[in-house]
């Protein structure tokens, strides 16, 4: 059986709400009264002045007070941060070009110097061992990738320096 939970003012027991226990402040109680002549209108939609008011009165600039019933004013928050990454979409898909076109470079320069590797869709590519000690190429040449205990190394797609520097180490691996 579903017990619901109403909010009742003269009930002590009435606990569920998180609810103040006292009655509206005397000054709480004046101001509501000189405002009950627009009780029918809605308040401000976006309340800026009530966020500004809170700002200045603890010393916080008004974009860090989030405003709203529960977590109603921080779902406000993450949907404007969500609306402004889409900003930012141009510049990501101009960075996951860069990242896939020198994907594609190394991968083939690697193809062509006899290396397997795997065709990832992602910023990195996996070079499984088959017999190679990557650990000991990409270690001799001071470059940091991710070694697995099988042998194989998964390598972070950078810049064209760092490509070179895989090309440079993996080649005095071949040769």
């Amino acid at each position: 059986m579903l017990t619901v939970i109403s909010p009742n003012a003269i009930d002590p027991g009435a606990l569920a709400l998180n609810e103040n226990p006292f009655p509206p402040q005397p000054a709480v109680r004046s101001a509501l009264n000189r405002s009950i002549d627009a009780v029918n209108r809605y308040p401000e939609f976006l309340p800026e002045r009530l966020r500004d008011l809170i700002a200045g009165h603890i010393g916080m600039p008004p974009d860090r007070v989030v405003l709203g019933a529960g977590a109603t004013g921080v779902v406000m928050q993450a949907l404007r941060a969500v609306a402004a990454s889409y900003e930012a979409e141009g510049q990501l898909l101009h960075r996951v070009r860069l990242i896939t076109a020198e994907r594609r470079y190394l991968r083939r320069l690697l193809s062509a110097m006899g290396i397997a590797t795997t065709d990832a869709h992602a910023n990195f590519m996996y070079l499984p061992s088959r017999g190679r000690l990557w650990h000991d190429v990409f270690v001799r040449a001071g470059l940091q990738v991710r070694l697995y205990p099988d042998g194989g190394a998964r390598i972070t797609v950078g810049s064209r320096a760092s490509t070179l520097a895989v090309l440079s180490a993996v080649g005095k691996f071949a040769a």
